[in-house]
């Protein structure tokens, strides 16, 4: 730490999201990307001075993430390198293609958390009075309606400048760091409590999995490589679905999702089903205007009953929406901890299909003398088997859906998605319609299953490598969890998650073997090593240096016995003689 830095705990979210970066950190999964073309002429002085204004304005954009003594702790430094740059692409022979790769590669070039900043944002200029405006946020310092905050600033800061006057934005009332140790502080006790109830009265006995056909079997560690597919739908079926939603007194969210929820039913034949959303989580007026992660992924959960109408179905999306809403505050890496729900390697715990609806009346942007507009950017990752993220604008009604390329091919997710605008059709044009005489979709391909794990037939010796250090080496991972996971008694057979394990606790494990065994291991490779036997395995033959490691200690340790065994003889001999004198 130094004088012009400050170090505060991560929010719950924040911690949750740190881990899963750590599963897979060579993946750009985390980064959001934000595209707007602007046309008309830019102030290149004013907008880097507004930039500048508003990284000053919010902590979060001055914010670090490191790693010590156990724990992750964000550092919020007084000022970091302004992360703005300008690009010119006049001159290329293409310059909307050129600028689009480059905006392509940007959102997915990883941040350092330890060094940062963490958000980039490049101006991006493709003739005299057409640009682009590209923005990059780290997920661990913004989420969606953080981008309204930001572009709601900058329109007011520059537009202020613009116009020769002092911005005049009214200082935050907190800071999200505050909020972070806010939370941690709250949620103990009976508010805790009283959200774990309900959640697991909500989630008792839920599947673990919801059995989308697949075309690949699925990895045990995802790689979080996506694709998408955009469905433009007439924006005729949106007026008409917002009429029936009212007329029972839901929102457009909720229908949409009850209309993901029956296609889903007729896609799976699944009655049980499980959808993950996002959701705000800002009900303190104090963090309305922050910038940082807020958002919560929480899980809503149908029971569908097939001889019931999409009309009841949506009374009962409707229900479990609100009770979500009303239990939001607990972060879902927190329910997933408390709760120990059925793992399934390589599949997100509780949901793998996600669902969201971005609705708009007009560009959050606005700069004088610029027309502006939003433009799509994905950067081929998906966090989950499938999201679909609906967007309902005055010109457009679409649903994009972004899908694990581990997992599905292209033509699949296409199939489900004129699937989803069929069944939507049906819906429309008679809402009271049985569950169960929606359109079935045509399974070309069946699910496919996880690649079962290998089995090991234990000899004497394997590859060279006698069995007893495997024996040495379980004694000592046996010892290391049974302390970092506080408990007494374990079998080399135990999985770490079954146990109460998550990915905090594994970091720990990976920390003290890479100081006992002085080799450097990824934390995805114990991921893919849940017992103390397999983990042993892995380890002996992973890294040639770990035997000779092993061997050498056990020479050791039989050369300590040997001379204890002496020094014990020594002293007996002595005490004999001692005693005949």
């Amino acid at each position: 730490m130094t004088e012009d830095t400050l170090s505060f705990p991560l929010s719950l979210s924040q911690e949750g999201m740190w881990l899963a970066i750590q599963i897979t950190p060579e993946s750009a999964a985390y980064n959001i990307p934000y595209l707007l073309s602007l046309t008309g002429p830019v102030n290149k002085e004013i907008f880097a001075r507004t930039l500048g204004d508003i990284i000053e304005r919010h902590e979060s954009l001055r914010t670090t993430f490191v790693f010590q003594d156990g724990e992750v702790a964000q550092i919020v430094s007084e000022s970091l390198p302004l992360p703005y740059g300008e690009h010119d692409f006049r001159e290329t022979p293409d310059p909307l293609a050129a600028a689009h790769q480059f905006a392509l590669q940007e959102a997915r070039r990883l941040f350092d958390l330890a060094t940062g900043p963490l958000l980039r944002v490049w101006l991006l200029q493709l003739a005299d009075e057409k640009y682009q405006l590209l923005c990059v946020f780290h997920h661990l310092i913004s989420d969606g309606w953080s981008m309204d905050v930001f572009l709601r600033e900058l329109s007011e800061i520059y537009t202020a400048y613009h116009q020769g006057q002092p911005q005049t934005l009214q200082p935050l009332p907190i800071h999200y760091a505050d909020f972070a140790v806010w939370q941690r502080e709250r949620l103990q006790g009976p508010i805790r409590q009283k959200l774990l109830d309900h959640w697991q009265q909500a989630l008792a006995d839920a599947p673990p999995l919801l059995a989308l056909a697949s075309d690949h079997p699925r990895p045990s560690i995802p790689s979080l490589n996506g694709a998408t597919h955009i469905l433009e739908l007439p924006h005729l079926l949106a007026e008409r679905l917002i009429a029936v939603a009212q007329s029972e007194q839901c929102t457009l969210f909720m229908a949409l999702l009850a209309v993901f929820q029956a296609t889903l039913f007729r896609s799976t034949e699944q009655t049980d089903l499980i959808v993950g959303s996002p959701l705000a989580n800002r009900t303190l007026a104090e963090v309305q205007g922050q910038i940082g992660l807020f958002t919560n992924m929480l899980p809503l959960r149908t029971k569908i009953e097939p001889e019931l109408s999409w009309r009841q179905l949506l009374k009962q999306v409707r229900d479990t929406t609100l009770e979500t809403y009303a239990h939001q505050e607990l972060p879902f890496e927190e329910l997933v901890k408390a709760i120990h729900p059925i793992r399934i390697p390589g599949a997100s715990p509780c949901f793998q299909i996600a669902f969201s609806l971005q609705q708009s009346d007009q560009e959050t942007l606005r700069l004088p003398g610029l027309l502006i507009k939003t433009l799509d950017l994905h950067n081929n990752t998906s966090k989950f088997d499938l999201t679909m993220n609906m967007k309902l604008t005055p010109e457009h009604f679409s649903a994009t859906f972004i899908y694990s390329t581990d997992l599905f091919e292209a033509p699949t997710i296409q199939r489900l998605a004129d699937h989803m605008q069929l069944v939507l059709e049906q819906i429309l044009a008679q809402p009271d319609v049985q569950l169960a005489a929606l359109p079935a979709l045509v399974q070309i391909s069946s699910s496919v299953q996880p690649e079962p794990p290998i089995e090991r037939t234990e000899q004497p010796e394997e590859n060279g490598v006698p069995l007893a250090l495997q024996r040495t080496l379980e004694q000592m991972l046996v010892e290391i969890w049974q302390q970092v996971l506080g408990v007494s008694e374990l079998e080399v057979q135990d999985n770490f998650f079954d146990l109460g394990g998550y990915s905090l606790l594994m970091i720990q494990v990976q920390r003290q073997l890479q100081d006992l065994l002085h080799v450097q291991i990824a934390l995805t490779d114990l991921f893919r090593s849940p017992t103390v036997q397999t983990m042993a395995h892995f380890l002996i033959h992973g890294f040639p240096e770990v035997p000779a490691l092993l061997q050498q200690r056990e020479r050791g340790r039989a050369r300590d016995e040997a001379l204890s065994q002496q020094r014990a003889r020594r002293q007996a001999q002595r005490a004999q003689r001692g005693a005949r004198s």
